[in-house]
């Protein structure tokens, strides 16, 4: 994202569906743009709320599953999916994918990221959890992962103009004291 942002219009707000913790959200509104975010969680709503509170940042947090937001903003100049496809079920993608374009107008970008079927999570899911659907499992816990082929996040917005896209395997990180990891992953950046 960092090396597109600038080409949002900062007239509009912009729309990050899962928040979590505000990091895009903030970045963006440290550089001067308005943000709307969607989160369930709780807890992410609350940091952000206060560092919203802190730092006097133009965000503004909603605690409700993206089918359930519902904004003052007819339109946004870009929508952020990062980290969002890969916990929904098929059912779930095909409606963000409506909602996306609803919420979005000629020139609006969006920025996107999905777990590939490259993903070493990949294979452990074939094995270990329920199968939902093509590519997509659930754990005993009711958690959701899903995975997308090889171009399929372009098929998702197939009437935007590609600006950026990249698959392959992401950078090695670490989830607090957990052992290293990385994924196979998929990013776009698009206009409609």
């Amino acid at each position: 994202m960092r090396g597109y942002y600038t080409r949002l219009d900062k007239s509009r707000p912009v729309l990050d569906l899962g928040i979590g913790q505000g990091r895009n959200a903030f970045f963006l509104a440290r550089n001067g743009y308005s943000v709307e975010g969607v989160d369930l969680s709780e807890v992410a709503i609350s940091i952000v709320t206060a560092a919203v509170e802190n730092e006097a940042l133009s965000v503004k947090a909603h605690r409700c599953a993206f089918e359930d937001f519902r904004s003052e903003n007819e339109h946004f100049s870009g929508v952020l999916i990062l980290g969002l496809i890969q916990i929904l079920t098929w059912e779930s993608i095909t409606r963000l994918v409506s909602r996306v374009d609803k919420w979005t107008e000629p020139g609006s970008l969006l920025f996107a990221t999905a777990f590939t079927t490259d993903d070493p999570m990949y294979q452990k899911c074939l094995q270990e959890h329920q199968t939902i659907g093509r590519n997509s499992f659930i754990d005993e816990n009711g958690i959701v992962y899903n995975f997308l082929e090889p171009g399929e996040l372009l098929k998702l917005f197939p009437d935007c103009e590609v600006i950026h896209f990249w698959e392959g395997m992401g950078p090695w990180h670490r989830h607090g004291g957990s052992e290293p990891e990385r994924h196979g992953r998929a990013e776009a950046v698009l206009r409609k």
